[in-house]
């Protein structure tokens, strides 16, 4: 056989290799063709050449200026560098450009503050759309305790929500809670998928937040975790050092459980450098966790803290959690402004003090205690003085009978960015008390650790990778309090995830490096003010049942009672959607992570633009278009219609319906969806019936359009059971079109409630189907099943799957 290029093919050299290509096809096929990646966010194969990104750009010899690739057609002897670094560079600097006016929010300022990355948008949306256990499934993605922390949690989230510039903030942790609660007291609750359990073994010292999170995560990889807790329980500062008013023991308890019955061994009462060494573990295990967390509470560092009737606020809480009895006597002093301080003081009244007087040395606004804490504990009868701090206490060896405090005024920022308090010079004055209660902050026990040269730094954390947990003993993590100073609980779950993925990376024989994701803020450019959203309806947040105050100080009952399912999609309807629909497919931003770009540390003018949501199925922003103009082709050249189309000069350049109309309101638009699937940023997106749009991780099942006889390919996106889209599918000889029905009426899908089955006209999921049928079918002598074709092909499965079950 002859070993000639064929007459048909011209040979081209493409980053030192030769290939031998079809003439006419451009460098981008070319490269295509070889398995080599040419970056473009203009090029679409249905549409001639454009090169408007010059982002494809490559280098050809012989040429003075680079070429873009998509427009640029082989000849014979050609040869093409596809990447060196002046190509970096300027694919950098494109993107950069782009990126300069891309106005947007790639994902929601919720998500964003949230310590442990939890995808509070998704889940609030798919809440909205009664999607309960897709919402929990989503949660426990990042957090395996969601019922406890959609109790305790002091709710950054929260004060990151764009809804605060309308009315009040989404109730994100009461969402949480509801569709924790749900689950949690379920028949069946949520279980993660295993892997098959392999022979690396990890011990984990601590069974607190950090440490049962770290377990969690290493289970599901088949990494077999064993903890060590020094404690009679696991559970940790969730257990022993919040009330039972705020978490009841029984829904911690349900949580834990959950954990520990996906095979996790658990040992109570062991302690580290009294029952088992680190040394020990290091040689018995493959990795050590440590989250021992913070059980000692700070001095007060004041004269007389030594007497009778002083504690610490963390010491008085495990007691109390203990159900060990507490003497306190009539008048009690809290010292302190976080929540453990108001814990304390709340729990005093409950455990029998007259009088609870908590003293704080910054006013209310620097608190860190959560505002509805506050006034919660101001309800049951806590009295709160600001401005003021311990000086000296007095008392004799029966114990504390005076406490003497000084007046504070703020002068200029700390470290902590809070203004510093200083004593106003003559203002001390006195305050009977017989306990006080000192809740000024917690730190970590390091004694048996401070040992090994190295591992422990001047203020008694361990010293640890901030990325990764890592210490400087192979092999050796940390996470939680013991490695961060003092975090709120979330922020201690996210530290076990991170840690359990740093392990996983150890055990491989890699260094764990977290990806680095680019992020586009509308913050980036200005500061958001309630200007910008004084479009949107003011709607009241639901209020949460509580229980009444005059029952709370008998006892230690929760009292938040949870939203009813009623209130929980009222409210999670108020969400705004802030983040982008198309987050995980935008091209731009994938581009951009991988060339290394990224917003500018100064920018200038930039287009600002209002959403367009007139259509009744796309939201058109045109603050996100890059100005690429494949949804003006596409819909001109591909669907003949020409409804969208360029208009001003220069950088006030936008992409809109003829004379700037809304979309829907231009009468051409025949609703195909041509536009959105062109469009690679997220400027055009679709809005599915009947469901609030949520950008989600998306499965894609392939079918087929059974709407009339011409069987259009397509595919389904989907998250659980929440059918998220339509899309178009190319195959040989279609050209990818959808008419409005087969992408946007598609029937049957997303029914109310996510339930596209009925029994006797009664909406029902597909367990409860599939139990019926079953019965049905047992009980009949002769039974017929008819299958509609027309019926999803889940649909279908779960009656072939029903009838295999017939006796």
């Amino acid at each position: 056989m002859s070993s000639e290029p064929s007459r048909q093919q011209i040979a081209i050299m493409m980053n030192g290799r030769e290939q031998l290509v079809s003439p006419g096809v451009t460098v981008l096929e070319a490269a295509t063709a070889a398995g080599v990646d040419i970056p473009t966010l203009c090029h679409d194969p249905r549409l001639e050449p454009y090169a408007s990104c010059w982002l494809c750009v490559v280098e050809i010899e012989g040429r003075r200026t680079f070429a873009p690739a998509c427009s640029t057609r082989v000849e014979a002897g050609m040869r093409i560098r596809t990447s060196s670094e002046a190509i970096l560079r300027a694919r950098r600097l494109a993107l950069e450009l782009l990126l300069s006016n891309h106005y947007g929010d790639c994902k929601a300022p919720c998500t964003l503050a949230c310590p442990a990355a939890i995808d509070v948008q998704g889940y609030v949306g798919l809440i909205a759309n009664g999607k309960y256990s897709e919402a929990l499934h989503l949660i426990k993605e990042n957090n395996p305790f969601p019922a406890v922390i959609g109790r305790v949690c002091p709710r950054p989230c929260e004060t990151a929500c764009r809804r605060n510039l309308v009315d009040e903030a989404v109730a994100i942790d009461y969402l949480k809670r509801f569709v924790a609660d749900l689950d949690l007291f379920s028949e069946d609750g949520f279980q993660p998928s295993l892997k098959p359990a392999g022979d690396k073994r990890v011990a984990i010292v601590g069974a607190g937040p950090a440490g049962l999170s770290a377990a969690y995560y290493l289970i599901q990889e088949g990494i077999r975790p064993v903890i060590y807790e020094a404690q009679d329980k696991p559970g940790g500062m969730l257990r022993y050092g919040i009330p039972d008013y705020r978490l009841p023991q029984e829904v911690l308890d349900l949580e834990i459980d959950s954990i520990l019955s996906l095979g996790v061994e658990f040992h109570t009462g062991v302690r580290l450098g009294e029952d088992i060494s680190l040394e020990e573990l290091r040689q018995g295990f493959d990795a050590v966790i440590l989250t021992l967390g913070a059980w000692k509470s700070r001095p007060l560092r004041v004269a007389g803290e030594d007497l009778p009737g002083v504690i610490g606020g963390i010491e008085f809480l495990r007691a109390v959690a203990e159900a060990k009895e507490v003497t306190l006597g009539e008048r009690v002093t809290v010292i302190g402004g976080g929540n453990t301080a108001i814990d304390a003081a709340r729990s005093a009244l409950r455990v029998g003090a007259k009088e609870v007087n908590l003293y704080y040395r910054r006013t209310r606004n620097e608190m860190p205690a959560t505002s509805a804490e506050i006034d919660e504990a101001l309800e049951e009868g806590v009295k709160i003085t600001y401005l003021a701090a311990p000086v000296r206490l007095e008392g004799t060896e029966a114990g504390v009978s005076c406490i003497w405090l000084t007046r504070m005024e703020l002068g200029e920022p700390d470290a902590s960015k809070r203004r510093r308090p200083l004593p106003v010079a003559g203002s001390e004055f006195a305050h009977m008390v017989n306990t006080v209660i000192s809740a000024i902050g917690q730190y970590a026990d390091t004694r048996h650790l401070a040992e090994n040269p190295g591992l422990v730094d001047e203020r008694d954390l361990l010293v640890s990778d901030p990325a990764s947990g890592a210490t400087p003993l192979p092999g050796v993590f940390a996470a939680g309090d013991l490695a961060s100073d003092t975090d709120i609980a979330i922020g201690a779950i996210a530290g076990g995830k991170k840690v359990a993925a740093a392990v996983m990376e150890f055990l491989r024989g890699g260094t764990y490096v977290p990806r680095e994701e680019l992020l586009v803020k509308k913050d980036h450019f200005r500061e958001l003010t309630a200007e910008d959203y004084a479009d949107r309806p003011r709607i009241a947040r639901e209020i949460m049942p509580m229980l009444p105050v005059e029952e709370r100080r008998g006892g230690f009952r929760e009292i938040e009672q949870g939203y009813s399912e009623e209130q929980a999609l009222r409210e999670a309807a108020r969400c705004l959607e802030c983040g982008c629909q198309d987050v995980h497919e935008c091209k731009l931003k994938s581009y951009a992570e991988a060339y290394g770009a990224g917003l500018p540390a100064r920018i200038g003018e930039f287009q600002r633009h209002p959403i367009d949501e007139s259509h009744s199925y796309i939201t058109r922003d045109p603050a996100k278009c890059i100005l690429c103009g494949r949804c003006v082709r596409i819909c001109r050249e591909l669907q003949g219609l020409g409804v969208l189309g360029y208009i001003q000069r220069g950088f006030a350049s936008a992409i809109a319906p003829a004379f700037g109309k809304p979309l829907g309101e231009d009468g051409l638009c025949i609703s195909c969806g041509q536009c959105v699937s062109a469009c690679p940023v997220g400027a055009l997106t679709e809005k599915f019936p009947d469901i609030k749009p949520v950008p989600l991780a998306e499965k894609s099942e392939e079918s087929f359009c059974g709407l009339c006889s011409l069987g259009c390919p397509l595919e389904f996106r989907s998250y659980g059971s929440q059918v998220t889209r339509v899309k178009e599918r190319y195959l040989p000889g279609w050209g990818g079109k959808l008419c409005r029905k087969g992408r946007f009426e598609q029937p049957g899908v997303n029914q109310k409630g996510g339930r596209c089955l009925s029994l006797n006209g009664e909406p029902v999921d597909s367990r409860r189907a599939r139990r019926e049928l079953v019965a049905l079918l047992n009980g009949s002598e002769r039974p017929v099943l008819q299958i509609s074709p027309y019926l999803a092909g889940e649909t279908i499965d779960l009656f072939l799957e029903a009838a295999a079950r017939r006796g």
